[in-house]
């Protein structure tokens, strides 16, 4: 075709002409990309698979539309690619368009020899277009490519406080959103997305899970749609003609297990590294179970503020089954307890263990009262009998080790101990994500109902352990 049109200007035409109507053939006929590994072409034609060509149509209508997309994805499925490929078209046949490139460094936006970098991609594929399919004089900057012809600018952005503020966009990419939380500001990411909201219509955030954080980024609250409602693709592994069960396999021997699970199978409950339950089994723990009136009750608290977590359990037999759990946001402990008595109004056994957070003992400016001074007040008003359990003193270490070994009790042919109801999300969403730091626990906001769960275990094995000793 290159040749032809060589010769001839209606050729020329023509190949403009169903370039600029049909995306696919513009990305079959003239792309390129980019695979340095063993054994492979470097610069190889980009011939899109099925998946990626309904992506690639997608993402066209997103822009189209002014519509946000939230893609999820195993590692090497071509998606960035795909995106660029998208936005580089718009740039070269159609008019009026604006788009932005966000990543988490600038290194990763625009450097040169960055394999990873995404302008490099772009401007590798315009260097192998036709010159007479490439705008006259077109500008080529650091960070910004601008077609005057039909007045279409890309540009690029680092997760900075300034993220996309000041402009207006026809489309804006969020490449690995999920590992914009390692910025090193509180909430980075997710000041980036509700910034470019203002900025843009069509936010479209690119991510395989995060294993340094988990969950606790705002890529998984889209996901969840704690940030609003959005259309989302899930592009797994399996949906690549290439990748077998058989090249799994071979993957499973060559990685390690949480590779597996973060860059192949996108599990975000395994996606954890230093993971503080790490004997945490959810196949194992996880069970259904029902509150038994006649038992007496146990109550684990944190009184983080935002949010105030408590979970509530019951022991037979020395099994300890969490049933519910309180996550509450700006609240008071009086409101807590309170909603405890109401939700147990009707309970026969009206006697309740208090374990939880040694600096609920202490009062606070406003008043002389402690934290557990309201709840056993409110608990007597109630009728309620209660045995104070809590420690005076505890250690982020001890807590990790008396809940691995209830988790899997490595001195007893590793018996379990511990199980949670699938009704209380939250704590086993916090019991998945807490991760270790030097010897305590990783103080990122993930932790509260982990805690407050950790605190009865080790208040209980501790006593335990003291009757043990006491008896030999």
């Amino acid at each position: 075709m290159i040749l032809r049109a060589k010769e001839s200007d209606d050729w020329k035409a023509r190949i403009l002409l169903a370039c600029q109507n049909d995306i696919l053939f513009w990305i079959k006929h003239f792309c390129w990309t980019k695979d340095p590994r063993p054994g492979i072409t470097n610069i190889i034609p980009f011939l899109p698979y099925e998946f990626q060509e309904e992506l690639i149509l997608k993402v066209k209508s997103q822009i189209e539309t002014g519509k946000d997309l939230l893609i999820e994805k195993s590692r090497d499925m071509g998606v960035t690619w795909c995106f660029l490929y998208v936005f580089m078209w718009f740039w070269l046949f159609k008019e009026g368009y604006d788009f932005l490139l966000g990543s988490q460094t600038q290194d990763d936006v625009d450097q040169s020899g960055n394999p990873k970098s995404l302008f490099p991609r772009i401007r590798m594929n315009l260097q192998r277009q036709p010159k007479w399919m490439l705008p006259v004089n077109y500008q080529d900057n650091f960070l910004r490519l601008v077609n005057s012809e039909k007045e279409n600018t890309i540009v690029g952005e680092a997760n900075t406080v300034s993220f996309s503020r000041q402009g207006r966009f026809s489309g804006i990419m969020l490449d690995e959103f999920a590992f914009w939380k390692e910025s090193g500001r509180k909430n980075s990411d997710e000041q980036a997305w509700m910034a470019a909201g203002d900025a843009s219509p069509c936010r479209m955030a690119i991510s395989t899970p995060n294993p340094n954080v988990g969950k606790n980024c705002c890529f998984y609250k889209i996901k969840q749609s704690e940030m609003g409602a959005i259309e989302q693709i899930k592009l797994h592994w399996k949906l690549h003609p290439l990748k077998t069960q058989q090249w799994y396999e071979e993957q499973k021997k060559r990685r390690s297990p949480v590779e597996i699970s973060v860059e192949l199978d996108m599990d975000w409950s395994g996606a954890v590294s230093n993971r503080a339950a790490e004997n945490w089994n959810p196949a194992i723990h996880i069970q259904e179970y029902k509150c038994n009136e006649n038992l007496p009750l146990e109550l684990c608290c944190d009184f983080n503020i935002d949010p105030m977590c408590w979970s509530v359990a019951q022991t037979i037999k020395g099994e300890t089954y969490t049933f519910k759990e309180y996550s509450e946001r700006t609240t008071i402990t009086e409101n807590v307890i309170q909603k405890f008595c109401r939700d147990f109004i009707s309970h026969k056994n009206k006697f309740v263990y208090i374990y939880g957070d040694p600096s609920g003992t202490a009062g606070n400016t406003k008043s002389r009262r402690s934290d557990y001074d309201i709840i056993k007040h409110i608990l007597r008003i109630n009728k309620w009998e209660y045995i104070d359990q809590i420690q005076r003193s505890t250690r982020h270490a001890d807590q990790i080790n008396y809940a691995n070994k209830r988790l899997r009790d490595w001195e007893n042919d590793n018996k379990v101990w511990e199980f949670i109801d699938p009704s209380c999300k939250n704590l086993i969403e916090s019991i998945e994500q807490t991760k270790r730091k030097d010897d305590g626990i990783d103080k990122d906001g993930m932790e509260h109902h982990f805690q407050a769960w950790a605190y009865r275990i080790e208040s209980k094995s501790r006593k335990l352990g003291e009757i043990i000793k006491r008896a030999s």
